[in-house]
């Protein structure tokens, strides 16, 4: 089926015989990208409950990053970071969704994802990395954070004050 181009049939089959890299393969060749998503969740679900026939082995999960990661930068290059962002947040870690944002200075994506998984501190760093001072002190507010958040408000005050145009 792959050879004759029918990638989505293709896809099927191996899907039911739990041929995952082949699956996947096939999902990137034809840009079945959903599709591959929807195994992938399928897998996920399904692994503890078919009597052992699928394991969630470390080779399966390397294999369904590396399908996730050349979904996500598809994405990326035709910039639909809404379509991008549904496949990095299929990652397997936090790290692992950093790590590749930061690759591609997607630092608007991250810090929405960071602040949406609750991690203020660390969302708050993003905002400083883009110079964004008051936003910083939300986050760090967020993180529980006071004292420094308010030293940021102060230093943004006192700044402002001294040298915006016409003052004194």
């Amino acid at each position: 089926f792959s050879l004759a181009g029918c990638y989505q049939l293709a896809a099927e089959v191996y899907a039911r015989g739990y041929y995952f890299l082949e699956c996947l393969s096939v999902c990137t060749k034809g840009k079945l990208f959903d599709i591959g998503l929807q195994y992938i969740e399928y897998w996920k679900q399904h692994a503890s409950r078919d009597n052992g026939t699928v394991t969630r082995s470390n080779e399966i999960e390397k294999i369904e990053q590396v399908f996730l990661e050349s979904c996500a930068l598809n994405y990326h290059e035709l910039k639909d970071n809404r379509s991008m962002m549904k496949f990095v947040r299929a990652f397997h870690s936090m790290d692992l969704r950093r790590n590749f944002l930061k690759s591609l200075d997607c630092l608007d994506e991250l810090l929405l994802l960071e602040e949406e998984s609750g991690n203020f501190l660390e969302a708050s760093q993003i905002a400083k990395l883009r110079g964004d001072l008051l936003l910083e002190a939300d986050l760090l507010g967020k993180a529980v954070h006071f004292k420094e958040a308010s030293l940021l408000i102060l230093w943004h005050v006192l700044a402002n004050s001294l040298w915006v145009s016409g003052s004194r």
